[in-house]
């Protein structure tokens, strides 16, 4: 009888824990699959190519992890005492920054400082233009050595660079190719 009782309990236990990460409140997974197979939240719905929640398993719930895909930035909202994702969520990627370095010391500052005026006038997002001279610590907090300096920034982490000067076409074709990328 004990037996019979302990055996109940762990298939209970079993299938319990089989389907704790089956249906939750956002996502809906193929049963005994870690497959999604659709997907939806304040940011629409998808039905294919959503990321499996086992990119999150195996006690990754000790750090923060994301991965960026389709678009988003995907991470895990819940883990399970062995560590396994019960449920993942997703953000947009955080919005790019653009800084546009000059100084007054140099000949080809005042050029750029127009090129960046004119991509101003025509195009979203806007690059901010910083003048050394007027702020020496950026020197050192973005590691310029050179000037002018165009820098693409993502959640304060550097993406790229263009440094020197160069044509309108070739300034607006870098920053759309680093933009749509």
């Amino acid at each position: 009888m004990l037996f019979r009782l302990i055996l109940a309990g762990l298939l209970l236990l079993k299938l319990t824990a089989a389907t704790a990460f089956e249906n939750t409140d956002t996502t809906t997974f193929k049963p005994n699959s870690r497959e999604v197979a659709h997907f939806q939240d304040q940011y629409g719905e998808m039905n294919k190519n959503v990321p499996c929640p086992c990119i999150f398993d195996q006690g990754r719930y000790f750090y923060q992890q994301e991965i960026n895909a389709l678009g988003y930035v995907w991470g895990c909202r819940e883990y399970n005492a062995e560590g396994l994702c019960l449920d993942i969520i997703r953000r947009p990627p955080a919005p790019f920054k653009i800084l546009a370095f000059v100084a007054n010391w140099h000949q080809q500052s005042e050029i750029f400082a127009d090129l960046v005026q004119l991509y101003n006038a025509e195009h979203q997002p806007q690059i901010e233009l910083v003048n050394v001279d007027e702020q020496p610590a950026q020197l050192e907090q973005y590691r310029l050595t050179e000037m002018p300096v165009l820098l693409l920034l993502q959640d304060q982490t550097e993406i790229d660079r263009l440094t020197g000067l160069h044509s309108r076409s070739q300034f607006s074709q870098w920053l759309e190719k680093k933009l749509n990328h």
